[in-house]
């Protein structure tokens, strides 16, 4: 009993030491009010009660929780984006995150209090899978729009939708499409970007030009084009295209061709040595005459070392300007002709007269002569044998630049020779002037002597009509050339040396009731006057200062347009071409070698017909049906068809581009 109260007893006063312990910070207990912990009791807390996303608590030596540990982990708004979180952003930290980059279309991308994106206002401007078609998209799941892969341009094939609202086009590449490159012939397609296949300008009918495709895949023919003008000239060819681009080929030696390419330095040699060979720098097809701003030439012009050609003043008017190219003294301008020896490879605009506008030109051997719109004729050049017509005020051999004829006739028609020229005044009078040595003047051999210097081609007579003066040949009073639908293309020419002819009726009723006729004067040596030559058969004549009628063939009685060339002739009409004179290089164009003195159809190639025919020094061309034909001699590339050869019957030439 005693032992049990002395136990009690000291159980009691235990209890009681116990309730005297004082209640203190460091105690290691939260057991005091202000203690948020104490040593390492946190009271159950952790970083994370206090927003972080991480970390480690510790506690001050005034029990106070320090979340230092806790702030390297991070929380929703620090401003600093915790990936690791989960934060999309952070305040006004968006991470250079947008409306556009969340897959918006528009809109302010803001964040919320738990630093998730707010996608509010950025759902007002729509997104891809939102049931709507927006204004950047194509489709929406199954919602097409009401398209199909035809609606889009392709020719068949399912149209599906992407998962980013852009058109699936698998099925509808794998039928094709209106710029694919591949011709769909099915699908009505003629060509595909720049696949044309097979076609060209040439085979749909135009003498050149490059062929277009347009955005439905159909062949565009705006910049093909046909020749509407030729001249053969002397070893060189020019035309005029119907876009009134001018195209050149053959010699080239000074600068004749004006493609701002051919030509060579020693050119000017060919005065004193004669060799075309070994200067010769030739082209075998055509090259177009450089022109930068575009001009539209109306009449052009190839001659011996240079060419000549008219501008249009406007689309409206085709009357302008002269540009020549080539041996510099001939170019009608001043500044070129400084340097004599020189020659231009690109037009150079002859010093026209204030106020004058030309619509026709034509070169001889060394002279070019122009017809202006008010009916005079100016000459510049070479005038030896007085073909610049200034009569007995003459005061030079050579004049530079454009003068006068010496002529108050106004004057409608004119062609250039070698030496001479002749023209058609308002009353169809012919008039000519320059070297007569053959009658080629319709004068008397034997008038004022020439040349005005002692320099001439040898074997010349001396002999020349210094101004122009008019035929006296009875059978040309009353020359009419007017036929129905209008007037001749060319209804006068004068040849390379020695003949002139004229085309028209000497009827004054209709060329279509009374027949058409050609009245040649001057030189016969090759036939050119279509009469027996001296010597070649009895009644025979070397040359005729009267006019003798050529004989056409029955049934003829419709001309178009008339050429003479060295010693050739040649005109057509609806559906024929004829030539007649000298053909020892095939000039003819009837199938031989042999000089005609007859008038002979030229053999035209199949399902052509000839008009504009042109006749050089050697060689002929005319315009065909969507083409250009040459003949004669081609030894220079004269013809144009691609190699240097002689022809005795017309050849394509090649088209240009």
């Amino acid at each position: 009993m005693r032992k049990l109260l002395i136990l009690l007893l000291l159980t009691f006063t235990i209890s009681c030491e116990d309730q005297q312990i004082k209640k203190e910070c460091g105690d290691f207990e939260v057991n005091r009010d202000g203690e948020e912990c104490d040593g390492i009791d946190f009271a159950g807390y952790s970083c994370q009660d206090f927003g972080f996303y991480g970390g480690k608590l510790s506690c001050t030596a005034n029990c106070l929780i320090d979340t230092t540990g806790c702030e390297v982990m991070g929380m929703c708004g620090d401003n600093v984006i915790q990936e690791a979180a989960g934060e999309d952003c952070d305040g006004l930290t968006l991470g250079g995150a947008d409306c556009e980059s969340e897959g918006y279309y528009g809109g302010q991308l803001t964040c919320n209090s738990d630093c998730r994106f707010d996608y509010t206002q950025c759902e007002e401007s729509g997104y891809c899978g939102d049931d709507i078609i927006q204004t950047n998209e194509d489709c929406e799941g199954d919602d097409l729009n009401g398209n199909t892969c035809q609606t889009l341009g392709y020719h068949g094939g399912e149209l599906l939708c992407r998962t980013d609202c852009k058109w699936e086009l698998t099925g509808c590449v794998a039928a094709g499409s209106c710029g694919d490159g591949i011709v769909q012939t099915g699908a009505g397609e003629k060509c595909d970007n720049f696949n044309l296949g097979d076609n060209t300008c040439e085979n749909k009918g135009w003498w050149g030009g490059i062929l277009g495709c347009s955005d439905t895949c159909q062949l565009e023919e705006d910049s093909c084009f046909d020749p509407v003008k030729v001249s053969a000239g002397f070893l060189t060819t020019c035309s005029i295209d119907s876009q009134g681009q001018a195209w050149c080929w053959g010699e080239g030696m000074c600068g004749q061709l004006g493609d701002n390419s051919t030509g060579n330095p020693d050119c000017y040699q060919l005065f004193t040595t004669g060799d075309v060979n070994a200067l010769s720098v030739s082209v075998d097809e055509p090259v177009q005459v450089y022109n930068p701003d575009n001009k539209i030439f109306t009449d052009i012009s190839a001659g011996f070392l240079h060419s000549c050609a008219i501008e249009a003043t406007n689309p409206s008017d085709p009357t302008g300007k002269v540009w020549c190219w080539g041996m510099n003294l001939l170019l009608g301008n001043s500044i070129e002709a400084g340097d004599a020896t020189g020659f231009s490879k690109i037009p150079v605009e002859v010093e026209t007269p204030a106020g004058i506008k030309f619509e026709k030109v034509r070169i001889g051997w060394s002279h070019t002569c122009a017809l202006s719109t008010a009916g005079d004729i100016y000459c510049w050049g070479d005038n030896s044998y007085h073909q610049l017509g200034q009569g007995l005020g003459a005061l030079s051999d050579f004049y530079v630049i454009p003068v006068k004829v010496a002529s108050t006739e106004t004057f409608i028609d004119f062609d250039s020779a070698a030496y001479h020229n002749c023209a058609l005044n308002v009353d169809n009078q012919v008039f000519c002037w320059g070297l007569n040595n053959f009658g080629q003047t319709g004068t008397l051999i034997g008038g004022d002597n020439c040349p005005m210097s002692d320099e001439g081609p040898s074997g010349f007579n001396t002999h020349c009509t210094k101004s122009p003066v008019k035929h006296q040949d009875p059978n040309l009073i009353g020359f009419k050339i007017t036929v129905a639908g209008g007037e001749f293309d060319t209804a006068l020419a004068t040849a390379l040396i020695g003949h002139s002819c004229v085309i028209g009726s000497n009827h004054n009723s209709s060329i279509v009731d009374t027949g058409v006729d050609i009245w040649c004067w001057g030189s016969n040596h090759g036939g050119q006057l279509a009469k027996p030559r001296m010597g070649a058969e009895p009644g025979g004549i070397d040359y005729s200062i009267n006019s003798v009628q050529v004989n056409l063939p029955l049934g003829i009685n419709f001309l178009t347009s008339l050429d003479a060339g060295y010693a050739h002739t040649c005109a057509d009409g609806m559906g024929f071409t004829l030539c007649w004179g000298l053909n020892y290089t095939g000039q003819l164009g009837i199938g031989s070698y042999s000089i005609s003195e007859d008038v002979t159809f030229v053999e035209l190639p199949e399902y052509q017909a000839f008009r504009n025919v042109s006749s050089g020094y050697l060689h002929t061309c005319a315009m065909g049906v969507g083409s250009m034909w040459c003949w004669g001699l081609g030894d220079f590339g004269q013809l144009g068809v691609g190699l240097k050869t002689i022809s005795n019957l017309p050849y394509r030439t090649v088209s240009p581009e």
